[in-house]
């Protein structure tokens, strides 16, 4: 029987690639995927959104001088976690954050709604929690048919279908998360 030092140089050397390899693919990802996670964990305090097409004001007369539509914005948290505990990844060295550019909104429902689109910037340092904010039902949408027919009365129960896209740090590697929440679009009676 030969000894580890008595077999031949190429065979030991072909061995030692072989464990180097392993190891080293062992701990890699990959390098086309984000090292992060992210999650909507809550969006609107986990409750529907209830949309007020118009507020009356202060006289809460319609159609008067002080009357106004608000733009609905509802808070977004985001839980950013590295995806392979293996990884040493870290807020300050590479791939720390994701950046958040883009959203878009389809709203399903017995009515046809405009989708909306916008641009954000965000940034989420992975093994974070962030709250972001969101225009989900922007002013214009409410100014246009089908909602703004909900003055007069009635009501539109949607779904509101939100992506969240954008890059990791370093890589560029894209990021999309998807969630969605209940709107329902009425003209809601008017607080004091």
């Amino acid at each position: 029987m030969q000894s580890r030092l008595q077999l031949p140089t190429f065979r030991r050397f072909g061995m030692a690639a072989g464990v180097a390899a392993i190891l080293l693919l062992a701990g890699c990802s990959d390098s086309s995927a984000p090292r992060s996670v992210l999650t909507v964990t809550e969006i609107n305090n986990n409750a529907p959104l209830s949309s007020d097409v118009r507020n009356f004001g202060t006289d809460r007369t319609p159609n008067t001088t002080d009357d106004f539509v608000v733009e609905d914005q509802v808070a977004v948290e985001i839980l950013s976690e590295v995806h392979d505990p293996a990884l040493d990844v870290f807020q300050s060295g590479p791939f720390g954050h994701i950046f958040i550019t883009n959203y878009e909104i389809r709203y399903e429902s017995e009515e046809e709604i405009e989708p909306v689109s916008g641009s954000l910037a965000w940034t989420i340092p992975v093994n974070t929690t962030f709250v972001g904010s969101l225009a989900v039902v922007p002013v214009a949408r409410k100014a246009a048919p089908p909602l703004s027919v909900l003055v007069s009365g009635g009501e539109i129960i949607a779904t509101a279908h939100i992506t969240l896209r954008g890059k990791e740090k370093d890589s560029n590697a894209p990021v999309k998360i998807e969630t969605q929440l209940p709107v329902h679009f009425a003209n809601w009676v008017d607080g004091n």
